[in-house]
């Protein structure tokens, strides 16, 4: 239960045109009604350059300030990092969670056997093909922002409490190893075949909060998720009373399955999706198996969401309509997916 004064806004941006999505989230947590040493601000990924700037709007507008507390990217993909290079250059930020590959160089190229290929070649190549993260590293750098790495059991005192539940360090390098931009060698074939190891390599945070706990995922892949619920069972922590789940690569049905749903159960679950990403984003089948759950789903699909306790009211706004069960889709189709 929320104590009594204490409350918290989470707001989705709407991220992408068309049908290229991404993630965009903006929040506050504290005694909404008091003075700025009341609360955190934490930023969970920027999408793109624009949804950059609407998080700088969204923050002084809403939260009325210009600091950031904490800034977490959750991978190096554009659609996650490009918006946090605006941020940080308009707004103070406390301190940034990022992973940072190109610093990995030493221990990928002990596998790299093509001998035209240098350590230093293998960090620029990195760099270049992660230009957009390491724009980032280095403009938090620049203005002197504390930059850490979040691996599986870093913490966050808050409020709200924080804690990483992956990757572990040792996983993440053997990730780094298939990250498109390193020279492919091994033919081993991928960790995950449905999804990349740059998703994979996404930043998993549990979140409390006056008792409610919320789950934040990135782009991560069944085998990340598996390993991060894993992780966190056997600290102790409870996954089948979520009150929020974000559900991963804007609701793509190769990045979660059954099984990994089973394992939890969420109240809410919010999908960040373009307004034509559908049908792959989000997939009917993700949304269906949710609802089946007695999870209610909403979408962004080109428009913010904000899911709140105890805060402000924001004269304009409406309530969400949750996403509905997809009778379309046929028997088979789930069934497959199932399967697969």
């Amino acid at each position: 239960m929320v104590t009594q004064g204490m409350g918290y806004e989470v707001d989705y941006l709407a991220v992408g045109d068309g049908a290229k999505s991404g993630d965009a989230i903006a929040s506050r947590w504290g005694y909404l009604g008091g003075g700025r040493a009341d609360q955190r601000v934490i930023v969970i990924d920027g999408g793109t350059k624009e949804s950059g700037l609407a998080l700088v709007e969204r923050i002084d507008s809403c939260y009325q300030t210009d600091k950031v507390d904490l800034m977490i990217c959750t991978h190096c993909d554009a659609d996650h990092a490009s918006g946090l290079s605006v941020v940080i250059r308009e707004l103070r930020v406390g301190a940034l969670l990022m992973h940072t590959p190109w610093q990995y160089a030493e221990n990928i190229h002990k596998i790299v056997t093509d001998g035209r290929v240098t350590e230093q070649s293998l960090t620029r190549r990195i760099k270049g093909g992660l230009e957009t993260a390491h724009e980032l590293w280095e403009l938090a750098r620049s203005k002197r922002v504390r930059i850490i790495e979040p691996f599986s059991g870093l913490k966050y005192a808050g409020p709200p409490e924080l804690i990483v539940l992956g990757p572990d360090r040792s996983w993440y390098k053997q990730l780094l190893s298939k990250f498109r931009c390193v020279p492919q060698t091994d033919p081993t074939p991928d960790f995950s075949p449905s999804t990349s190891a740059e998703n994979n390599s996404s930043t998993i945070i549990f979140l409390t909060f006056c008792g409610r706990k919320m789950m934040f995922t990135g782009d991560a892949g069944v085998e990340a998720l598996t390993r991060a619920i894993t992780y966190g069972e056997k600290r102790g922590l409870e996954f089948a009373n979520l009150h929020l789940f974000h559900v991963p690569h804007h609701g793509s049905k190769h990045n979660v399955d059954p099984q990994v749903l089973a394992r939890f159960r969420s109240r809410i679950a919010v999908i960040s999706a373009a307004p034509n990403g559908a049908p792959k984003h989000p997939s009917s089948n993700v949304t269906n198996a949710l609802i089946d759950y007695r999870t209610t789903v909403f979408s962004t699909q080109g428009q913010a969401f904000c899911h709140s306790v105890n805060a402000p009211d924001r004269p304009g706004w409406s309530p969400a309509t949750p996403v509905p069960y997809d009778k379309s889709l046929s028997a088979l189709e789930s069934l497959a997916w199932m399967a697969a």
